[in-house]
């Protein structure tokens, strides 16, 4: 089973809507480039939505990602 990891920077200074407007966009780029695409569509289009602090945070949590193969 597929799921999507959206992480969503929390030092970013917009609206909620706008937040959520970049965030899907962002989603929606990942999930079509992404080779397991089909089988994660297939899968119901799981996503998680989690907060990384700043661009620090989000870079470690990419990192720790990568070495998890995750």
């Amino acid at each position: 089973m597929y799921k999507q990891a959206i992480v969503i920077r929390g030092d970013l200074r917009l609206s909620r809507g706008k937040l959520c407007s970049q965030a899907c966009h962002a989603a929606i780029s990942a999930a079509t480039r992404s080779r397991h695409f089909t089988q994660w569509e297939r899968d119901g289009q799981k996503k998680v939505v989690l907060r990384a602090k700043n661009t620090e945070h989000l870079i470690m949590l990419h990192h720790l990602c990568d070495r998890h193969k995750i």
